[in-house]
């Protein structure tokens, strides 16, 4: 709260709009920067199981697919 207050935008904002955008821009990215900074994690991939096979895989398409169809229509009819 106190760095947003303090910030130029607030105690000297620029008169013309194009400056006052490019003010606006830079003090987020700023604070964002501070207070939110972007952190990196390496996600390693597991191996496939051997026992999913391309078929079991298929075989599972289709009552998930039928699934969403009911859950998206609320039918109370099940088959």
């Amino acid at each position: 709260m106190t760095d947003i207050i303090t910030a130029d935008l607030v105690t000297h904002p620029k008169e013309h709009v194009f400056d006052l955008y490019k003010q606006y821009r830079e003090i987020r990215k700023t604070l964002l920067d501070k207070h939110a900074s972007i952190k990196n994690e390496s996600v390693s991939q597991k191996p496939p199981a051997p026992w999913m096979t391309p078929e079991i895989i298929q075989s599972k398409r289709r009552p998930r697919y039928l699934e969403r169809v009911w859950r998206k229509s609320r039918s109370r009819y099940t088959p």
